[in-house]
């Protein structure tokens, strides 16, 4: 085994920036900078990834290689190698001096025909993630498979992702099966996954399908819900999957760029007749208020929730705070809008809102195509 601590420093110059100086900027204005051009410096040196390769599109980590490996090993973002010569991987979490923020891509074959070359599984990693123990399907593995964590609640700001894995199956390739922890994963479409030792591997739905088994128990895990398994000290998974359960996700944060996922958006109250494509990530808001004064609103508001639904499954909300609103030059006020973010399906959906104490709730039908 050999080991390997790469800090790929003048290039992260280049991908990000100089650090400000401290006090210079606040480090929830330098957090989604970092994240940003993370995001898009990943998007622009890893793309076109080949079968069972990992590309690091932003430093800095840490490295093991399996023992009997004596081939290349990266030295640049961007640079790929194989996947099974690795035995440990390890990114580092946000830190705002230098800056970095770990972020890599890494392309599964999975169960995927060897007639589909350029169909793979994609799985973003990111943020204090650590993955080792890959290994490829062969006599003793029915599955390939791997283990990892990552930390918990650790988002450095509110535009950032707390650390995870990001799935995405290849479109057109049906279920797609692989393991994680021990625990076999069969899904179609985005997954978002976290795990901590000694505590839960959890596995969020953020759009299609997908059965997770351990134990000799199967749980059906459609868009918009989780599940949890009980993992020990080694991540390995010591028990069933748990009841499934709405998530509360908030998939505004997390890098769906990398899986493709292109972004659009829309008020509730002006959605009629609007098209949607399959996997887009649609921003939905819902605005209140057009009162005179900052004092006004603050005092109508205070202590008001909204609740989004699509097809009755409520979404995470957000809050933009008290903004001044224009529906036109003469109907100006101040008011807050809610906002939650959707993974958009097939099909024709039906978008609901409402605000505690308003008598106006807003609906509107969709089609996505």
């Amino acid at each position: 085994m050999r080991i390997f601590h790469i800090f790929f420093g003048a290039c992260l110059i280049l991908a990000l920036g100089k650090a400000p100086a401290l006090g210079q900027e606040d480090d929830d204005d330098v957090c989604p900078m970092i994240v940003d051009k993370a995001i898009t410096a990943t998007d622009a040196l890893c793309k076109d990834i080949g079968r069972n390769e990992i590309c690091y599109g932003n430093p800095s980590l840490q490295l093991e290689t399996v023992a009997d490996y004596d081939g290349n090993i990266i030295e640049n973002p961007g640079e790929r190698m194989g996947i099974f010569s690795i035995e440990r991987l390890s990114l580092n979490p946000m830190d705002i001096e230098i800056p970095e923020w770990g972020i890599a891509v890494m392309s599964l074959q999975a169960n995927l025909p060897d007639t589909l070359p350029g169909q793979n599984v994609l799985f973003i990693i990111f943020g204090n993630t650590e993955l080792f123990d890959i290994t490829p399907e062969n006599e003793t593995a029915s599955l390939p498979s791997f283990y990892f964590q990552t930390g918990i609640g650790d988002a450095p700001c509110e535009a950032a992702p707390d650390s995870g894995v990001l799935i995405r199956t290849p479109e057109g390739a049906g279920d797609v099966t692989f393991s994680m922890n021990g625990v076999a994963v069969t899904m179609g479409s985005i997954a978002y996954l976290q795990a901590a030792a000694s505590a839960n591997m959890t596995v969020n739905m953020l759009a299609g399908e997908a059965n997770v088994s351990a134990f000799g128990q199967t749980a059906t895990i459609t868009a918009g819900n989780k599940v949890d398994l009980p993992v020990n000290a080694n991540l390995v998974a010591t028990g069933a999957p748990s009841a499934v359960l709405p998530h509360n996700v908030d998939i505004s944060r997390l890098p769906l760029a990398l899986v493709g996922v292109t972004d659009t958006f829309f008020s509730i109250n002006a959605c009629e007749g609007e098209v949607i494509q399959a996997g887009q990530r649609v921003e939905i808001d819902f605005g209140i208020g057009r009162w005179e004064t900052v004092a006004e609103a603050n005092a109508v508001l205070a202590g008001q929730t909204a609740a989004i639904q699509v097809d009755g499954h409520e979404l995470p909300v957000k809050y933009v705070g008290i903004t001044l609103h224009t529906r036109g030059p003469d109907d100006p006020g101040f008011g807050d809008q809610a906002r939650a973010f959707w993974i958009a399906t097939e099909g024709t959906h039906t978008l609901t809102a409402q605000w505690t104490r308003s008598s106006s709730p807003g609906s509107c039908t969709i089609t996505v195509e």
